[in-house]
């Protein structure tokens, strides 16, 4: 096992200060669990609405997901910490009296950080707050996935665009700029890139479509370290420009 952890052993004993008594059953089919109670949280991320339908439809009397508990404040003699729209989804162990949620508040933080910015020097950059990139390692097999979104908060400009627009650059070169110069293929790149940007249009075969901000935070995960090493903040500049812009910029000089 990758990494070295023995998950059964670990949810028998996740109980056992308490005097718990848990018993774990392995199984492939999700309804299989109402052989054993009608009364169901499903521990799925990404998919825990429709499991929570399907286990309705499957005969179940109540089913809540992670995003329901902690989702709101118990009041005096129970929990303050809590997360309206996540719940206790994407939330870290810290010891074994404090669990960390999700983050709040992330639209406000992102907004005052990029007027910060532009108050002091001039300028407003993009600005997210990250959390687990949405990638699978190829080695391991281990999926990044575990929190319910890759960004919690970014401002709302290009970060919130998904990226279509753009060519292959090796396909474009490989198929209808075969056969012509350096010189001929640059300015002709150049002129295809542009026209695909003003009309929107994805070339066949071309880049897959996901959201800047999905790839963005994916990217600063990686580079950070997933937080173990520290790293405050992650710079990133030219993400935004493409082989044009480039050529724009160096001949410009």
């Amino acid at each position: 096992m990758i990494t070295g952890q023995d998950y059964i052993e670990l949810y028998q004993n996740a109980g056992k200060d308490t005097g718990s008594n848990i018993e774990v059953f392995v199984g492939h089919n999700p309804a299989d669990v109402l052989k054993l109670s009608r009364k169901v949280i499903t521990g799925t991320v990404h998919t825990r609405n429709d499991m929570k339908n399907y286990l309705l439809a499957k005969g179940a009397s109540d089913v809540c997901t992670l995003a329901d508990i902690l989702n709101k404040p118990l009041g005096k003699n129970g929990y303050t910490g809590y997360n309206p729209e996540f719940g206790v989804l994407g939330s870290n162990y810290s010891n074994a009296n404090t669990l960390k949620l999700f983050p709040r508040n992330c639209d406000t933080f992102v907004e005052m950080v990029q007027a910060e910015f532009a108050r002091r020097i001039g300028v407003r950059p993009e600005v997210m707050v990250f959390g687990d990139g949405a990638y699978r390692d190829r080695t391991t097999r281990i999926d990044e996935l575990a929190d319910p979104v890759v960004s919690p908060g970014f401002t709302r400009g290009r970060l919130g665009q998904i990226e279509q627009g753009d060519s292959k650059l090796k396909m474009i070169a490989d198929t209808q700029l075969a056969g012509l110069s350096r010189e001929e293929k640059e300015i002709m790149m150049n002129t295809i890139i542009t026209e695909n940007r003003q009309k929107a249009k994805i070339t066949e075969l071309g880049v897959t479509p996901r959201l800047a901000v999905d790839k963005m935070g994916s990217l600063a995960d990686l580079v950070s370290g997933s937080g173990n090493k520290g790293t405050p903040g992650v710079l990133v500049h030219g993400y935004f420009d493409t082989f044009a812009d480039n050529e724009m910029k160096i001949n410009s000089r």
